[in-house]
């Protein structure tokens, strides 16, 4: 379906051939929304779905050119428009043919029509290049036309107040930076106290007297002193401008600091310090300074002008990039190493190591574990709530060690609500607590459940592997809990059973059967809800139904019966029963029968996964990768961020088509030779990395937080290393050194 332009009485067509641009209503902007839908006639009220599911779109007729944001290089315009931010439709104006055109055009005033008296009333205007051109030969700054009008209409309370209608000359902000103290100039208007100005003022601009803005604008009660319909008519964006060159009003705030960031060759950058700022005098005396990635020049020139600049605002006499730049590093889940490698082959500088790891400790690693707590507090209130209710909580848990093998340093032991999917808890066990690398998956499970059922949560259900240090643990500590086994894990240990079997040249026709067999395990735990007996009884009935026969006797004369529907004749004979003497039918038997399958499938009819517990392991790979060694402090902190990334990402949404069709991608499997569709999520939303940025910068300027060291108690041996007796002397050790290289 064409989408036609939303505008009323406007017929464009979204089509590749038509010249115009289509854009969307800013839905995620609620204020500069309902902006929109009044020009568009509208209810205002209208909710954000029902607009998104409508999705208007608007084409570029009703905009101004100042509205879009345009090339540097005129020969070669962008084959798409970009709105600013700050664009709203304009009704009854016309989009200029080009750029000239709208510059040289006389101001125009709004009609006070009820349907805009909602809009931003100030457009500025560019001069003609020519008047541009005749202001820089005077030596007076370039100017622009401002338009300020006010509704006729009742819309507003009566003025107290002079009225701002009428036309301004701005000027723009300069530094002027003379011998004794700078001084800085403000944009000014001309016929300030009226409001208003004729064309021969406008012609004559150079002779007006100049006001400072401040004068006409401080007896105002403006409701926004910020204009948010206002932009700035070059290509600096308001980004590029926060991140200028740090003066006094940046530094000690931790605004700007997500605007645009530029890597420049030094070279070039020099390339500006030449000549004087003030005068245009050659600079004699340039005196570079740098602080990791920060760099500040101080600069003289011939006739005595001085000044300073910096790369980037300080935060409490800390560079602030250096600042930022160690906390992105850590809260993307990347090492120093990488980076510095990175940053060397390219000769960027960054803060040392030492450097580093100092403004982690301090800052990076406590707001971590703020935010992290934070977090997991709302998590236990919800389920204390729960509790208290009389809804008892079903938990699932998995260890993860650090490396793989039996030689792993830490252990880290997760709880996973099963309803909501979110992390609630976790462990984390060092090698030296425990009597081996196996032993800490046991440690840190009772350790966990004894801090839930410490803070009121009513476990009634925890789902973990077979492992059999936690099954004696729920079995002897928590009887009145019910523990359930993975079914997946079960069904990985059949299967694997299977293969081998199947693998023997007698056994060779259950190759077929693997598949179904799998099938059959997962139906049976499934189907039962909750009866051990009758998954039990349906798994048992797997011995029959691949011999062919659906109904039988058990249990001193009871009938049973498959319960899959009656198969056909031709289902019959194409299906590749087993006889009851075969050899492989009585290989399948003993692994059917098997005790302690039968034993475990009595605690799996609850039909409990833990494969969402996989899914965040695969998250924490990104933020601890298993290759790498960290410190106990540094696991922690890294942990902590691998949690709050998934529960920030719990309940994605599957990918849609523009038709509203789940979006799949398909893909060909080694294991079952078959090919599979798998379903496509929405992206992940990493939003909270700028709340522990801006934490970051706010701990550095005012001491909010207090560093938290790492829990030391004296049944735990955090030692700071793994080793269990103290080092010999070092010459001791090289004289000991032996090296099969070494030639006698």
């Amino acid at each position: 379906m064409v989408r036609v332009c939303a505008f009323p009485g406007c017929d464009k067509k979204m089509k590749r051939y038509n010249p115009e641009s289509f854009h969307k209503l800013p839905l995620h902007n609620i204020d500069m929304l309902k902006q929109w839908l009044v020009v568009l006639h509208v209810d205002v009220e209208t909710p954000v779905e029902t607009l998104r599911e409508m999705d208007y779109r608007v084409c570029s007729n009703h905009f101004d050119w100042d509205d879009f944001i345009l090339s540097r290089r005129a020969s070669n315009p962008p084959r798409r428009n970009h709105l600013k931010k700050s664009a709203v439709p304009r009704a009854e104006r016309p989009v200029a043919d080009n750029l000239d055109e709208a510059s040289g055009s006389e101001p125009c005033t709004h009609e006070n029509t009820s349907e805009l008296a909602a809009l931003p009333q100030s457009t500025p205007k560019r001069f003609h290049h020519t008047e541009t051109a005749q202001s820089r030969r005077s030596g007076q700054p370039p100017a622009f036309r401002l338009s300020l009008s006010t509704p006729e209409h009742a819309t507003v309370s009566p003025r107290t107040t002079p009225t701002s209608s009428g036309m301004y000359l701005a000027l723009p902000p300069t530094w002027q930076l003379s011998e004794g103290a700078g001084s800085i100039s403000h944009w000014s208007p001309i016929h300030a106290g009226s409001g208003a100005m004729s064309q021969e003022d406008m012609d004559e601009g150079s002779k007006a007297s100049v006001h400072d803005m401040s004068v006409s604008f401080g007896e105002m009660e403006m409701e926004d002193p910020v204009d948010a319909s206002f932009q700035p008519l070059s290509d600096t964006t308001p980004s590029s401008q926060e991140s200028g060159s740090g003066t006094a009003s940046d530094q000690g705030t931790t605004n700007g600091w997500a605007g645009k960031k530029w890597i420049v060759d030094e070279s070039n950058l020099l390339e500006l310090f030449k000549t004087c700022h003030t005068c245009g005098t050659v600079i004699e005396d340039k005196r570079m300074l740098t602080r990791a990635s920060q760099l500040k020049i101080y600069w003289t020139c011939l006739r005595g002008h001085s000044g300073e600049w910096a790369s980037c605002p300080d935060q409490r006499d800390m560079g602030r990039n250096n600042l930022l730049t160690c906390a992105a590093t850590l809260f993307t889940g990347a090492s120093y190493t990488d980076i510095k490698d990175w940053a060397d082959l390219m000769n960027i500088q960054i803060p040392a190591k030492t450097h580093y790891y100092d403004i982690q400790s301090a800052y990076i690693i406590p707001v971590i574990n703020y935010a992290y707590k934070d977090q997991q507090q709302k998590i236990m209130e919800r389920l204390t709530q729960l509790s208290a209710s009389g809804e008892r909580i079903e938990l699932c848990g998995d260890a993860r060690c650090d490396s793989p093998g039996f030689s792993s340093k830490y252990s880290t032991y997760s709880f996973q609500d099963d309803a909501s999917k979110e992390i609630v808890h976790y462990e984390l066990v060092q090698v030296t607590e425990a009597s081996s690398s196996v032993a800490m998956e046991a440690m840190g499970f009772q350790r966990g459940m004894d801090h839930l059922i410490s803070k009121g949560v009513d476990v009634g259900v925890m789902t973990t592997d077979r492992s059999p240090s936690i099954r004696k643990i729920m079995k002897d500590n928590y009887t009145n809990i019910r523990h359930e086994f993975d079914s997946w894990h079960v069904n990985k240990s059949v299967k694997k059973k299977l293969v081998k079997v199947s693998n023997k040249a007698e056994n060779r026709v259950l190759q077929p059967w693997i598949r179904s067999i799998s099938n059959h395990l997962y139906w049976s735990c499934s189907s039962s809800h909750g009866d051990e007996e009758e998954c039990v009884r349906r798994w048992t009935s797997l011995q029959y139904h691949v011999c062919g026969v659906h109904r039988w006797e058990e249990d001193g004369g009871l009938e049973y019966h498959c319960l899959h529907p009656s198969l056909t004749e031709e289902e019959q004979t194409r299906k590749k029963w087993l006889t009851k003497d075969s050899t492989a039918f009585r290989a399948l038997r003993g692994i059917i029968m098997d005790k302690n399958l039968i034993r475990d499938l009595r605690q799996m009819s609850l039909f409990k996964h833990t494969g969402s517990l996989e899914v965040y392991h695969n998250v924490t790979l990104k933020y601890a990768p298993k290759r790498l060694h960290f410190g106990y402090d540094s696991m922690r902190a890294r942990t902590e961020l691998a949690i709050m990334d998934h529960n920030m990402n719990v309940g994605r949404q599957l990918k849609k088509t523009q038709e509203g069709d789940p979006q799949f991608k398909y893909t060909y499997t080694k294991a079952s030779h078959q090919w599979v569709a798998k379903p496509i999520y929405e992206k992940t939303s990493q939003a909270f990395r700028k709340d522990l940025m801006e934490a970051v910068l706010r701990m550095r300027q005012e001491h909010t937080l207090e560093h938290r060291p790492r829990p030391r108690s004296g049944q735990r041996r955090l030692l700071m290393n793994i080793a269990p007796v103290s080092r010999p002397d070092k010459s001791e050790m090289q004289s000991q050194r032996l090296s099969r290289f070494k030639h006698s």
